[in-house]
């Protein structure tokens, strides 16, 4: 298992324009697809309605009475294999379809476990399912289909939208966004309550030429609706490909209250997770993009950079940053506060409960009397939350800007030996006050919004003097240097 990660978007992003932009391209691969405090993805609506003519009073149950015994069985070890090396998979020491890869028997283990009456009467009624769906289908299906059909409902059906399976295709999509490299339109895109929603656009990036704004909620990609994409990464497969070649998408943009076509060209895009510069004497300015791997390298070297430029305070710009992986925030983190509490963690691990805190050491990059501002918007989540979070409740930070997205809970990424994976929420994360943001979300001491000139657009493309929350957070920081007088 790797890193895990909090987080609550698919990277999509394009290069950021600024004085001095750093960017990882040797991303870690998500071998296990670690454990992040992000939302990485893109959602989907979906309808449909059974055909009343074609049910039929018992024709479903005589043709699985007709079938021949040696299918029966093979129906029962494949739901038996499904359903209790899934169950047993949900756990870090991840058992089941990874044992058979080294060897042990699948379903040696399943005929381990001991079903009670009515777990027997449920698996039963899944291979009668199996077996009308089967028989009664308008196309021919296969096994392998109605069995991958059966992960992927398992894990949809767990009350964590962030739990859910990835085909292989789908996996291998994910490790790629997190290099630093890849050909697409340069957006973010967010899950949020069942809608894939843009979270951020780069100066340049071919959604912005397009037209495309912050704030659109996916409707259609190539003519397939949001709804019937598995995932935010399956989404973005799609939105993805090869360079020169365009992409037909629809929209919803709330602000207009209307639908949106629009045909964008693929370009080549490089993943800027950070960029810095000294905005004004003695203050300092860091926006993150992403908490992606190599990140924390970049910040430390950025922080250390300005400091010799003069900085006695720092802007740590969040907003549209879905999260990332907790080794990065943590490490940040550490490099800006003593020794102590970063957060502390409750959730499973091989079928049993534990807690944990994340500490920082006493050494620091900076100054202890060191006061920072830091710019959150309704993007902003999981990592994002966990670091400006923990500042404040250090009170080392003030908030500025709009109520952040609440998301308080971690992944990790099971990788299965096809390709496929599990990512599965494992744990709570609480600040050092001891609170959750999960579905709260941070409130900041100044709440200001962007206008309505300008809130679709990219941070880097903003002017300074129009944008509002970054102005008030210039304030603040010539505060925190009277202040330290």
């Amino acid at each position: 298992m790797t890193d895990p990660k909090i987080s609550a978007h698919d990277p999509a992003v394009s290069p950021e324009r600024g004085s001095s932009t750093v960017s990882s391209t040797d991303a870690e691969k998500l071998s296990t697809a670690g454990t992040t405090f992000e939302e990485k993805p893109l959602q989907e609506l979906s309808s449909g309605e059974g055909c009343k003519a074609c049910k039929g009073s018992s024709d479903g149950q005589e043709k699985s009475q007709g079938r021949p015994l040696w299918t029966r069985v093979l129906v029962l070890l494949l739901a038996l294999l499904l359903l209790f090396n899934l169950l047993l998979l949900l756990t870090p020491g991840g058992r089941g379809l990874v044992d058979a890869a080294q060897g042990r028997s699948s379903f040696f283990l399943a005929k381990e476990r001991k079903l009670d009456d009515k777990a027997r009467k449920q698996e039963e009624k899944l291979e009668l399912i199996y077996d009308i769906l089967k028989q009664n289908y308008y196309r021919e299906l296969t096994d392998e289909e109605m069995i991958e059909a059966m992960y992927d409902g398992l894990l949809d059906k767990m009350d964590s939208q962030f739990t859910f399976y990835l085909s292989p295709e789908s996996n291998a999509e994910m490790e790629e966004s997190m290099k630093g490299e890849y050909s697409g339109i340069g957006a973010l895109v967010s899950q949020k309550d069942k809608e894939y929603m843009i979270s951020d656009m780069f100066d340049g990036s071919p959604a912005l030429e397009a037209g495309l704004r912050i704030g659109d909620v996916f409707v259609s990609v190539e003519g397939k609706k949001a709804s019937e994409f598995e995932d935010v990464t399956a989404l973005s497969v799609m939105v993805r490909g090869e360079e020169g070649s365009k992409v037909r998408i629809t929209v919803y943009r709330p602000s207009e209250k209307k639908e949106l076509d629009f045909e964008v060209e693929r370009r080549k895009i490089t993943n800027a997770n950070l960029h810095y510069e000294m905005l004004e004497d003695k203050i300092a300015y860091i926006r993150i993009s992403e908490f992606n791997s190599g990140v924390s390298d970049n910040f430390i070297s950025a922080v250390k950079d300005l400091l010799k430029q003069g900085a006695e305070t720092f802007i740590f710009d969040v907003r549209n940053n879905g999260g990332g992986y907790v080794s990065e925030v943590t490490r940040m983190l550490d490099a800006l506060l003593p020794k102590g509490v970063l957060a502390t963690v409750k959730g499973r691990n091989e079928g049993k409960n534990f807690e944990e805190s994340w500490e920082s050491d006493d050494k620091m990059l900076v100054s202890e009397d060191l006061r920072y501002v830091i710019l959150v918007n309704e993007f902003s989540a999981s990592a994002s939350e966990l670091f400006s979070g923990c500042l404040r409740d250090w009170d080392k930070a003030v908030l500025v800007g709009q109520k952040t997205f609440g998301k308080g809970v971690g992944t990790v990424t099971r990788e299965l030996s096809d390709g496929s994976a599990l990512q599965i929420t494992n744990f709570t994360y609480y600040l050092p006050s001891g609170v959750t943001v999960q579905d709260t979300g941070l409130t900041p001491a100044y709440e200001v919004e962007l206008s309505d000139e300008v809130r679709g657009l990219p941070l880097a493309s903003i002017e300074r003097s129009a944008d509002l929350q970054l102005m008030k957070a210039l304030e603040l920081a010539h505060k925190n240097i009277e202040n330290q007088k």
